[in-house]
């Protein structure tokens, strides 16, 4: 089992794309089977871009796609000045 942590600090972009199912056919002894994707597309500050592909065990809750981050701003444009 992978295990990758990290810290993207510049976002500009989050795309979540739908829940697709894949079907791979049996093969010699391994049986058929079905699994789901997920897609996570980001886009940096500096153009880059990274895309995530989760596949999702069954009975796993899928990610969704909410309202646009607001970021508080605590202090008034006088006391900025």
């Amino acid at each position: 089992m992978s295990n990758i942590k990290t810290r993207i600090c510049a976002v500009d972009a989050l795309e979540v794309g739908p829940v697709t199912f894949h079907d791979q056919p049996a093969f010699r002894s391994l049986p058929r089977h079905t699994f789901a994707t997920q897609t996570v597309e980001i886009a940096l500050d500096n153009g880059g871009t990274l895309e995530l592909v989760l596949h999702f065990s069954e009975g796993c809750n899928s990610l969704l796609a909410g309202d646009p981050v607001a970021i508080p701003r605590d202090i008034s444009e006088e006391d900025a000045k």
